[in-house]
Formats: structure tokens, sequence, C-alpha cells
């Protein structure tokens, strides 16, 4: 029975239907994203080649595909274990400047107690002198010393108040009460009149009101660092401390006839630890210190 098949397919030629063409073509429009053409239902021999090309063609697609999904995934991981390192790097960092912080504001504050023990013995003492009778100059004099002793404090209750903000905790409290602005302002200049070798020059306007209300011993302190200032750089001539009001604010000046700052420099000079010049001491902690 096989034999006599066999004699009969050797014997008949091969026919593939033509239709097959129109569907290889459809295919081929289906495979480039036509998907509304119709679809035929017969083919030829090279219809059957190109399907069979397409194919191959669409396998090798398929382990390119495959291949470069690896390769995304492979550098996915890669990336998640180095993003992964800088996480556990930064939160180390982190955990060490927050204990470092931590660190200095306990040393900040054990620092502040510690000298405000002597200072308010300092500051008593002056009291109990104050309360003597005692020659118009030494007065002045103890009232320098009581003025200095006062800025120390407050500038001791500035660093608690800025150890406690890097914890989270307070705000920085600025006073409101009423002051006479010549004799804050006297004092200053008094205080340093020790220390300059130039001459310290009062400028204060006749309209200057008697009492003003604000933080009077933080205005000082900043009266001293400016005129403290302008005496480190002033090796003659003199240092003008000149004062004036309108109606709603209150303007001091420090004006020297010393080397000056360049106008390039003088957005530095309220920046801290920034000196525009190295040629003199200090710290370099800002005018505004």
């Amino acid at each position: 029975m096989l034999i006599k098949l066999y004699s009969l397919a050797s014997g008949l030629p091969l026919r593939i239907p033509p239709g097959w063409r129109n569907k290889t073509q459809a295919l081929q429009r289906l495979l480039e994203g036509d998907i509304d053409s119709p679809f035929p239902e017969a083919a030829g021999v090279s219809e059957l080649d190109t399907i069979s090309r397409l194919m191959e063609a669409f396998r090798a697609n398929v382990r390119k595909l495959n291949h470069h999904r690896e390769d995304l995934a492979e550098q996915v991981r890669s990336q998640t274990a180095e993003l992964h390192a800088l996480v556990l790097e930064h939160r180390q960092a982190r955990a060490e400047a927050e204990k470092a912080n931590e660190a200095k504001s306990t040393f900040l504050a054990a620092m502040s107690h510690e000298i405000r023990t002597p200072l308010y013995g300092i500051l008593r003492t002056v009291q109990l002198l104050a309360d003597k009778p005692l020659m118009a100059n030494y007065r002045d004099d103890l009232q320098a010393i009581n003025d200095s002793g006062e800025s120390l404090l407050a500038i001791l209750n500035d660093i608690l108040d800025y150890s406690a903000i890097e914890v989270g905790g307070t705000n920085v409290s600025i006073s409101e009460e009423p002051f006479e602005p010549r004799q804050l302002l006297n004092s200053a200049l008094h205080l340093m009149h020790s220390r300059v070798q130039v001459a310290l020059i009062a400028d204060f306007s006749n309209q200057l009101p008697s009492t003003l209300q604000g933080d009077p011993r933080r205005i000082r302190q900043i009266v001293i660092n400016l005129l403290s200032n302008a005496a480190k750089f002033t090796e003659r001539g003199n240092i003008v401390l000149r004062t004036f009001c309108n109606d709603q604010s209150w303007f001091i000046e420090v004006e020297d006839s010393g080397c000056g700052i360049p106008e390039a420099k003088l957005t530095d000079i309220f920046k801290p630890f920034v000196q525009v010049t190295g040629r003199r001491g200090g710290t370099g902690a800002g005018a505004g210190y």
C-alpha cells in the first residue's frame, strides 16, 4: 500500500495554491504594523520561503531582545547595589555628623555654664563696689566692667541658644525693653578708649530720642564689634561713631581713616570666618558676629 502511494505521489507534480503569495505579503505587512489589510486564504512555495525567513528573523529578534533584557536586568541589579551602598554610606556619614554636632553642642553648653560661674562673681563684685562711695572716674570704670560683663553674659546666652537650635530646640530670643541710646553708645566708646591708639569721636544727632525700645545688649555688642574692627585696621587718624534717627529707624555708623575695604570684598564682610586680608589678627568671624 505504501509503495503504491509513493508511486502515485512521485508521478504527480507538487502543486501549492497561488493564494499563499498574498498571504505572505499580508504577513509581511502585518509584521510591519499594518493590521487593517485583509488576510488571504492561500499561498505558493516562494511565499513559504518568505514566511520561513520572516520566522527566522523573528526568532533572531527574540533572541536579541532576550539578550538586551538580560543586560538591562544586570545593569539594574548593579546600579541598585551601587545605590544601596551610597544610601548606607550617606546614612553613616549623616549619623557621624549628627554625633559630632551633638558633641559640639554639649561642649558649648558645658563651656558656657563653666564661664558663667566666675562671671557672675565678677558682676556681683562690681555691683558691691558700685554701692560704695567712689570717685566719678572710678565709677565710670566700674560701669564699663559691668557693661562688658553683661555683654559677655549675653554672648554666653547666645551660645546656649545656638546649641539648642542645632539640636532642634528653641529659637534665639530677642528682648524688647526700653534703653537710653546715648548711654549705650557712650559705654561702648568708654570700653574702646583703652584699646585704640587713635582718636574716638562721638557724632550724635541732637534729635536722638532719650529712650528707644529694643535689645540693648545685642545692639551694644554689635557697636563694639564694629568699633573693634575699625580699630584693628586704623593705625593713624580717627574713628567716628555716628548716630541719628528718622521717624522710623535708628542709624548707627562707624567711620575710620584706615586702609578701607576693596569694593569687590564688601559682600564678604558679614560672612563668618572670612577676612579680606590676612595681615591683621583675629579669627575673621565677620562684622556681624
